[in-house]
């Protein structure tokens, strides 16, 4: 790993980030809170 990468992410491990959520608990929240519905993006590419 790049010297700056590993620097960097270390400081990122270090700040104790309240909001680690993972892409599922992400897509959870969209559906339960606000009723949001998954799309297939090939339908709406042109």
């Amino acid at each position: 790993m790049d010297v700056k990468i590993e620097e960097l992410y270390k400081k990122y491990l270090n700040r104790s980030i309240p909001n680690k959520f993972l892409l599922s608990d992400a897509e959870d929240f969209l559906i339960n809170e606000y009723l949001s519905k998954s799309l297939d993006k090939k339908k709406w590419l042109f």
